[in-house]
């Protein structure tokens, strides 16, 4: 019996029984441990959602061995397999739903999350990497995986410290230097929504980094924001429908102002010993673009 939340969806259960039965009669060289992860383990998985699962091996084989069993289980495999996380992923469909089966090498795993609890890296991929196996839902007997989710159990202090000071990193450099904040009001003005819109996203991730990081919570894939910031207990107020406001309002320069906001609101949550005090003047300075000198002196 695969272990979903209490409160998991009926699409998250259905997918799971599928995995459930598939597993059966699997092979030990298919995977000696595996884990179901993001939207289904989670619970949040409707009828757009796909199947991700992971396999862990020793040694990763030939593609072809892993695509043999998928045909033999009754999957159609896309011959597009691509390299991720130290092996191979491949896309296949059972019963008309889409399955992201990887198989990845217990060291390569083993390697990343050293790399992100000794806070050597803040790359948000790998971060959501944790994410993912610190979630994870094991498939089959997954004594490693149990060891992984210990070690991610406590988030590092020095990961915090790191991962916020890279979010927070030339926000105190003045309006002309060509990374702040406010070069991105002049898209407002000329109604530029495609090119506004990179730069807000870049804003508004900077403010989730930071949210996560605060709260201690693995950083997560953000497309899953609405369910994963009830997570965080210091957040700013309706967090979710603000984000969604930044890309939604129809004036572009209140959506310049909404993200400039909402990262004022975030870096105000930053512990004390982390001092953000200058940047936090400077993006109010910045709320008001037309008062700036946005250029060099």
């Amino acid at each position: 019996m695969i272990n979903l939340p209490s409160l998991a969806t009926l699409h998250s259960r259905e997918r799971a029984l599928l995995i459930q039965n598939i597993m059966r009669e699997i092979p030990q060289e298919i995977g000696t441990e595996a884990y179901l992860y993001c939207s289904v383990a989670k619970g949040y998985a409707d009828q757009y959602s796909d199947i991700e699962i992971t396999f862990l091996v020793d040694e990763v084989q030939e593609t072809a061995v892993y695509e043999n069993w998928l045909r033999s289980i009754g999957a159609t495999v896309d011959p597009a397999t691509m390299e991720w996380g130290g092996g191979y992923t491949t896309k296949s469909w059972i019963d008309g739903i889409f399955i992201e089966a990887a198989w990845r090498p217990f060291e390569a795993i083993d390697s990343t999350l050293e790399k992100v609890v000794t806070g050597k890296t803040t790359y948000h991929w790998k971060l959501v990497d944790a994410w993912h196996i610190f979630h994870a839902v094991p498939v089959k007997t997954s004594p490693r995986l149990e060891q992984w989710q210990k070690k991610l159990e406590t988030y590092p202090d020095l990961l915090q410290v790191k991962l916020i000071e890279d979010a927070v990193r030339y926000l105190a450099e003045p309006h002309w230097y060509p990374l702040s904040l406010a070069h991105a009001y002049p898209l407002a003005k000329r109604h530029n929504p495609m090119k506004l819109a990179g730069e807000l996203s870049w804003t508004v991730e900077r403010a989730l980094r930071i949210l996560f990081a605060v709260n201690k919570q693995w950083e997560p894939d953000y497309k899953w924001l609405q369910f994963e910031e009830k997570r965080l207990i210091q957040k700013p107020e309706r967090l979710v429908e603000r984000v969604n406001d930044v890309f939604l309002h129809p004036d572009l320069v209140e959506r310049y102002k909404m993200s400039v906001q909402l990262l004022i609101d975030t870096l105000q949550l930053i512990p004390e010993e982390i001092d953000v005090s200058k940047e936090i003047v400077h993006l109010q300075e910045a709320l008001d673009p037309e008062t700036l000198n946005m250029r060099e002196d």
